[in-house]
């Protein structure tokens, strides 16, 4: 992530070449408010390992297990949210 750029270079195997994406200002200033550790150059890791997380799925089930909708999964979540906002402006 380039910050003063504001772009995210994601790397892309088959293009051969970064994909670039913009990044919002608010996505911008959330990043800049994660907490960094010295001698670590990535975003967001584990604060006890200081290694980047590989999954969430043991905190999405603790999520869901907490709320009560075990069978709920993140697809749903982001397509009931993409149908709640269609309209709006």
């Amino acid at each position: 992530v380039d910050m003063e750029k504001g772009v995210w270079l994601i790397p892309d195997a088959a293009a051969r070449k970064p994909r670039e994406v913009r990044l919002t200002g608010p996505a911008l200033a959330l990043m800049r408010a994660l907490p960094r550790f010295e001698g670590c150059a990535n975003l967001m890791v584990n604060p006890t390992t200081r290694q980047p997380y590989r999954s969430f799925a043991s905190s999405w089930d603790t999520a869901r297990r907490k709320a009560k909708l075990p069978a709920v999964e993140l697809d749903e979540l982001r397509h009931g949210s993409a149908g709640a906002l269609e309209g709006l402006e």
